[in-house]
């Protein structure tokens, strides 16, 4: 159950990581920062190629799962595969904004990838121990996996939705 949205958190961390972090190691930015273009657009062109990745592959788990659910009779319907799916995006831009802060911070692959993944183990974690201490339930709302849990048992609410989003644009720009 959990694969899918682990995959949408990583394939946008990967190509931030990648696009910023790993071309700036081996030297492929120079150039292109040596032009009269701003940083911030090759951080801005970077993540958006995330964010289409992103969509294309929740796309892709859209189309499967519908054929798994005629093929097994599971009887899932368009707008409840679509919804879970599409409930994935928030958590993959806010893990590519948290790379793409510290890639474009550090220029290090490893500790952008590692710092962007310990970031949502410890929205999970909080989300997890949330049903068990006080404390982590009062703070369970920093945690992107409340509203993706709320998201999946009740559908999306828009709001919470559009400020998890705007909160990663911003990330990704800074």
């Amino acid at each position: 159950v959990m694969i899918p949205p682990l995959a949408l958190i990583f394939l946008p961390i990967g190509m931030v990581v990648h696009a910023i972090a790993a071309n700036e190691e081996r030297g492929y930015l120079v150039p292109l920062l040596a032009l009269p273009l701003a940083r911030r657009s090759v951080m801005a062109g970077a993540t958006a190629s995330a964010v289409i990745a992103q969509m294309i592959a929740i796309a892709a788990i859209v189309v499967s799962a519908m054929i798994a659910s005629l093929v097994v009779g599971a009887g899932l319907g368009f707008s409840d595969i679509l919804a879970s799916s599409l409930a994935t995006f928030p958590l993959g831009t806010l893990a590519a904004g948290i790379a793409a802060v510290v890639a474009g911070a550090t220029a290090r692959r490893g500790l952008a990838t590692s710092i962007a993944a310990a970031a949502i183990f410890a929205m999970y974690l909080i989300e997890v121990l949330s049903s068990f201490s006080g404390l982590f339930h009062d703070i369970r709302w920093i945690s992107v996996f409340n509203y993706y849990n709320e998201w999946l048992g009740g559908g999306i609410a828009w709001p919470a939705f559009a400020v998890i989003l705007a909160i990663s644009a911003l990330l990704m720009v800074v």
